[in-house]
Formats: C-alpha cells, structure tokens, sequence
C-alpha cells in the first residue's frame, strides 16, 4: 500500500531551513508547528523528545515527504490566527480563486477530566467548508527515524496505520480512506476531521469527540490564561 503514495524514491534531510513563520498547537504532551497554509512542518510525536514524524522545516520543504496538509485546488491565498482569545486553537483559512473557501481548525486536547489533566498524545483537525463548493486534497506524508525511512501503510475502514519497527502513529477520519491514502481531489460538502493519534482505536463518533475536546480545551486555555499576569496588548 505504500507505493500509493507519492514519496520520493530516496528520502534525504536537506541541510537549508524553511520560513519560521509558523504557529504551535500542542498541550504540553507534544507540539506541532503550522506554517500559514495549514501545512504541519514540524511534529515530534507522540513527545517532545520522539521522533519528528513531521520533518519538512528541516528538509527544506519537501514537496515528497515530512508533512502534512490540506490542498484547495485553484488556491488563492490563505489567512491564520488563533480563535477564541487565549485559546491555543489555531484556524487557518484557505481561499481558492473561484471564490470557494475552507477552514482548518487545529488543536491538541487538554483540560481536566476526572479530576486529573488530560492531555493526550493526539492532534485533532476539522476541516469545513465555508464558501461554494471547495475541492481538497488530503495529503499525508510521515517519516521515521529523522526522514531516513517510509512507514509500512496499512488501512481499516476508517483509519490508517503509518507503521515503523517501533511506533505506529494512526490516522482516524470520516474522510474516506481511499481519499487519504490516493490524494484524490474532492469536492468538500460538509465538515471532516482527521485524528492523529497513537495506535489506538477511537469508539465514539469523530464529530462528537470533536465537540467535546473543542468545547473543554478552549475553556482550558481560557481559564489558565486568566492566572497569568499579562499586559493588555498581549491579551
């Protein structure tokens, strides 16, 4: 299944450094770095200390591999910001020439649960459409070992598993899988969420998990920004 995607024939890690023009998500677990497009260029996971999964900040933006993104077809230009102030909840907005537009929101849950932090190994992502008829691309291109090698690809009905000797990291959508794993271009007519995440399997609806780690992460950010003593033009 691995030859379905369109890596390059000898991965290498290049020695120039990308725009550091990027945004974090993360919840003190592991981080993300997000360049303005809504490209993921940078994620050691599932800790700080691992392996970057996601390379290309370093690998001089790789167009084969180290990343992962969301592709509007005819793109225009994009917009990027953190919603919801003092939230670590990162849209971005992609814009496509015919005027058709989506949204990206990313985060990595975190807030109270049971009495003890939550905070687990997972980047969420929805994507929506929020103007015309957008068509995407979902592209997911993880390395192991420091870009040195491609995972084994294996799929279920909903997820992928992008597998090394020693760690599986798992992508659960309600995307078809096939969308995923091809890159086929298709037209985005309601909202979409992709779940990185160890190998473990999610049992609930996506959209409800989404809701509700939406819901209590951004009340979890907003709460722990009020004991910080910041200026106002930081607030």
């Amino acid at each position: 299944l691995s030859s379905l995607f369109r890596y390059d024939s000898s991965p290498k890690l290049y020695s120039n450094m990308s725009d550091l023009n990027l945004a974090m998500v993360g919840n003190c677990t592991f981080g993300s770095l997000i360049d303005p497009s809504g490209r993921i260029v940078w994620c050691c996971f599932p800790r700080f200390d691992s392996d970057p999964i996601f390379n290309s900040l370093l690998n001089r933006d790789s167009p084969y591999s180290g990343f992962q993104d969301i592709l509007i077809e005819n793109y225009d230009r994009c917009e990027q910001s953190y919603t919801n102030y003092n939230s670590l909840v990162l849209r971005t907005v992609l814009h496509s020439k015919d005027g058709s537009a989506v949204e990206i929101i990313d985060f990595a849950p975190h807030f109270k649960l049971f009495g003890r932090t939550y905070k687990p190994s997972m980047l969420i992502r929805k994507i929506t459409p929020i103007n015309g008829e957008p068509r995407v691309c979902i592209r997911c291109r993880p390395t192991f070992e420091y870009n040195s090698i491609y995972p084994d690809i294996t799929n279920g009905s909903n997820h992928i598993r992008f597998c090394s000797t020693s760690f599986a990291l798992r992508l659960t959508t309600d995307v078809p899988v096939s969308y995923v794993m091809n890159e086929i271009t298709f037209t985005l007519e309601d909202s979409k969420h992709l779940f990185f995440s160890t190998d473990e399997s999610l049992t609930r609806p996506l959209i409800d998990i989404f809701n509700e780690f939406f819901q209590n992460t951004t009340t979890h950010w907003r709460d722990w920004t009020k004991l910080l003593n910041l200026p106002f033009e930081w607030q």
